[in-house]
Order: C-alpha cells, then sequence, then structure tokens
C-alpha cells in the first residue's frame, strides 16, 4: 500500500523568507467592521481564515481574542484559491495551499508572517500543509509520481495509492506518526518505517461511509475527523475518538461541517459550516457563530 521514495526536487524549502510575486497589499490592517460581532468572551487564542475580501481580492485574516481585533494579514488582488491553512507551533507564521489564476504554475505551499512577508515553502502541486510541534512540515503532492505522496520538507516522501488528496495529514502529537485518510479509512503511517496501521475503518453496509480530515488535541488524547455518509450528498458530521480509535463520540450535525480545530486545553472545537465559522464545546454542546466572511470561506485554523 505505501512506500517511501526520494523527495528529489519537489521540495523547494525556504531558507529565508522571500516576497511574494505580484497581486498582493503588503501591509497588515485592522478589519474593524468585521470584530463588532464576535463571541470574545467564548475565544481564546488566534484564528486564521481565508475568505474573500471585502470589495474584491482574496485574504488571509486573524482574529485575535488578545486584542480583540480582526486583522487582514495578507491581501491578493488577484483573488486566487487560498485554503488549508495551519499555524507554526509558535504562532509566528500561517501555512497554506494557494492556487493563482495569474499565472501557469499550480498549487504551491507557502507562508506568512503575521506583518504580512510570505516565503514559498514547496512547490509541484503541493497542497494540505501540516505542521508538527517540532516545526516539521508535511504536504500532500501530487506531482513527479504515479500516485499521491505524503511528503515531509527536508525529508521524504511515502507514496500511497490510496491517498484522500483533499484530507488534511495530522502530526501525532509526540511526532512519531502522521495520521492519514487512505480510502475511505484514517491510518497512522509510522515515520521511522513499518505498514500503515488502521485506526478507524469505514463501514460499507448498510451505509457506506468515509473518515477525513483528523486533528488530535494537544495532549494526543483524541483527534476529531469528518464523517461523510452515503445517506446525504450533502451533509457532514464531526465527530471525536481516542487516539486508538476507540469511543468513537459524534459532536456535530446538521449541515456541511467542516474542518474541525482543537482549542489550546482542548475544551472547545472549532468548524466551519457552510460559510460559517462556529465555536462549541469539545461534545458539540452551545455551538456559537464565530464569524460570517461577506466572501466566500475557504479555510480555518485555530493557533496551537
Amino acid at each position: 500500500m505505501a512506500r517511501l521514495s526520494s523527495i528529489g526536487t519537489i521540495i523547494v524549502a525556504a531558507a529565508t523568507l522571500v516576497a511574494c510575486s505580484g497581486g498582493v497589499t503588503d501591509s497588515p490592517a485592522i478589519d474593524e467592521s468585521l470584530a463588532s460581532n464576535i463571541p470574545w468572551t467564548r475565544l481564546s487564542g488566534r484564528i486564521a481564515y481565508s475568505s474573500g475580501c471585502g470589495g474584491g481580492g482574496t485574504c488571509i485574516y486573524v482574529i485575535d481574542a488578545g486584542t480583540r481585533t480582526v486583522r487582514v494579514v495578507r491581501r491578493y488582488e488577484d483573488s486566487p484559491i487560498i485554503t488549508d491553512v495551519a499555524w507554526s507551533p509558535d504562532g509566528s507564521l500561517i501555512y497554506y495551499a494557494i492556487l493563482s489564476f495569474r499565472s501557469a504554475s499550480s498549487w504551491v505551499v507557502e507562508s506568512v508572517r503575521l506583518d504580512g512577508i510570505v516565503a514559498s515553502i514547496a512547490s509541484s502541486i503541493a497542497t494540505q500543509p501540516a505542521i508538527a510541534r517540532d516545526g516539521r512540515i508535511a504536504f500532500v503532492s501530487q506531482s513527479g509520481s504515479s500516485f499521491p505522496r505524503v511528503c515531509i520538507v527536508g525529508g521524504t516522501c511515502l507514496e500511497l495509492i490510496s491517498l484522500n488528496v483533499h484530507s488534511r495529514p495530522a502530526w501525532s502529537p509526540n511526532g512519531a506518526s502522521i495520521l492519514v485518510a487512505l480510502g475511505e479509512s484514517l491510518y497512522e503511517l509510522p515515520l521511522q518505517g513499518g505498514p500503515p496501521r488502521a485506526i478507524l475503518r469505514a463501514s460499507e453496509t448498510p451505509v457506506r461511509e468515509s473518515f477525513t480530515e483528523p486533528t488530535f488535541t494537544r495532549d494526543g488524547a483524541r483527534f476529531a475527523y469528518v464523517r461523510r455518509s452515503s445517506a446525504s450528498t450533502i451533509e457532514t458530521e464531526i465527530w471525536s475518538a481516542a487516539s486508538d480509535g476507540t469511543d468513537a463520540r459524534r459532536l456535530i450535525a446538521g449541515g456541511a461541517n467542516e474542518q474541525p480545530a482543537w482549542s489550546h486545553d482542548g475544551a472547545r472545537i472549532l468548524y466551519r459550516i457552510d460559510n460559517r465559522i462556529v465555536l462549541a464545546n469539545a461534545d458539540g454542546t452551545q455551538p456559537i457563530t464565530v464569524i460570517q466572511p461577506t466572501g466566500f470561506l475557504n479555510s480555518v485554523a485555530w493557533a496551537p
């Protein structure tokens, strides 16, 4: 099912931060109109999200509960698609995948500092960046091989025949393995060798299901994930399970629920439903809308 291969020239690791190409606005700016309806008393830390900007273009925003502000960290005037936002462990960088219609380039992974300076991280159809606690960067590559791969910057690529390229890999808290969606199920990939190990196997009868978008709590005790079912082509649910896949519990249902993210203490969970960012308790109770962008909401992440 899987084999290791040399990373070759797929990875372009940036030694220093470099300026982004044209079509951007460099200076971060506070958007006071977005901050007025946010339930600040329920929030902590910082939330990054990508969406269409008011007045055109595509923006990366940061909601900061400490300062009670919403900032535009980066604005692209040429309206690229920006997905898969993720924070660095120290909260100084936001990683994301970007597809620009201004050039002939394919999906690439970039990072942006909170002052708006951008660096290129990986190219050649690279998406779904996932950041380990020690700063290692994994991403999904769909170039240079017959099958999609999970690659690590400066390391190797793991070629996976049935990898779901629309699901971000999840680092285990100790960094020894990565949780990925293979087919409809979730598998643990040990980075020191050995075959993938099934953590959650999808059922095919009587209703076909699939699991994607795993994300661990900081202590590694549980992970959240998205469950899709053949019973509905529209609705998706957010579940959580113990780290070994047992004790699965449904947290959020009703609507297209995606992109779960845990709070630092694991007491709350953030997710996207339709075009809103919603916050709930860890058991799914007391959901409340954090923000509903005026433009299309692509991706959301909570700083660790």
